[in-house]
C-alpha cells in the first residue's frame, strides 16, 4: 500500500542520513522520480523538506521510539476497535482498579467526530487512521499508540476525541480543518486495564464508574481508552490490553 511505504520512508527520513534515492528503494518504490510523486501526494512537501522541518524538536529517543510507533501502528489502523466474536477468560472486576496520579499532561493532536455505538466499529479505524496520518504529514513526533476520549455521551450520539500522542505540544501549523491540539488530562484518575476483545469495554467503564461513586470520588474530565496492543502484532482479542483512565476528584 502507497500509503504505508510512504509514511515508513518519512520515519527513515527523519532518523538516518540513508539518501532519499535509498530510502524510496529500500521502501518498495521503483525509482527517485515515483517516489517523490507518491511523497508529495501524502504528506504535501518533497521528502527533502519533509527531512529538514520533521521532527525538529524530538530527541534522538523521542525519533527512534516514532519510528518504531509508526512501523506498528500504521497497518493497524483499520484494525482498532474491530468486531470480534471473540470473549476474554478474564472479565474485569472493580477490584484491579486503582487511583493513581497522571504527572504529566500529554501532548496530543486529535479529531472530535459524533457517532452512535452501533457505528464504532467503522468509526474508530477511519478516524484513528486520519489523525495518524495527519501527524505523520505535519512531521510531529508521535510518543505512543492510539486514544479515544469521550467528550459526551448520550442516549443517541456520542462525542468522541480521536488521539494521537505526541512527544513535544505541536504548533498552531497543526490545527487544520477538523484536527486540533491540547493535552490530556493531568491529576488523579480511576485506572483499569481492560484484557479482551474492545466489545468488552462497556463492562469495564461500567465497573469504573461504579467504583467512583462508591469510593466517595467525582468524574473531574472526559474517560479515555488507550489502545496498548496492536491487533495485527496480536491477532487474539482476548489478550489485547487497553488501559482505561477517568479524570476524579474528591
Amino acid at each position: 500500500m502507497s500509503r504505508l511505504r510512504v509514511e515508513h520512508a518519512a520515519a527513515i527520513l527523519v532518523t538516518s542520513d540513508k539518501s532519499i534515492l535509498d530510502v524510496a528503494l529500500e521502501v518498495g518504490f521503483a525509482s527517485h522520480e515515483v517516489f517523490v510523486r507518491a511523497f508529495r501526494r501524502k504528506i504535501a512537501c518533497s521528502p527533502g523538506e519533509y527531512r529538514k522541518s520533521g521532527l525538529i524538536l524530538a530527541s534522538d529517543a523521542d525519533k527512534n521510539k516514532h519510528a518504531d510507533l509508526v512501523q506498528s501502528i500504521g497497518p493497524c489502523t483499520k484494525l482498532f476497535y474491530c468486531n470480534t466474536n471473540a470473549r476474554s477468560k478474564r472479565p474485569m472486576s472493580t477490584s484491579k482498579i486503582v487511583c493513581k496520579v497522571l504527572e504529566n499532561a500529554q501532548p496530543i493532536v486529535y479529531l472530535s467526530t459524533r457517532a452512535a455505538r452501533m457505528e464504532f466499529a467503522s468509526v474508530f479505524p477511519d478516524c484513528i487512521g486520519r489523525v495518524f496520518t495527519h501527524a505523520m504529514a505535519k512531521g510531529l513526533a508521535i510518543a505512543g499508540h492510539p486514544i479515544a476520549r469521550y467528550a459526551d455521551t448520550g442516549p443517541g450520539l456520542w462525542t468522541i476525541e480521536f488521539i494521537v500522542p505526541l512527544a513535544q505540544p505541536a504548533g498552531e501549523d497543526a490545527v487544520t480543518g477538523e484536527f486540533k491540539v491540547g493535552a490530556l488530562y493531568k491529576g488523579p484518575v480511576a485506572f483499569a486495564e481492560n484484557i479482551g476483545p474492545y466489545e468488552e469495554l462497556p463492562t469495564t467503564n461500567a465497573a469504573i464508574e461504579k467504583w467512583i461513586e462508591e469510593n466517595g470520588y467525582q468524574v473531574a474530565g472526559a474517560p479515555w481508552e488507550y489502545y496498548a496492543t496492536d491487533p495485527g502484532e496480536v491477532p487474539n482479542p482476548a489478550e489485547w490490553v487497553t488501559e482505561v483512565y477517568w479524570p476524579i476528584s474528591q
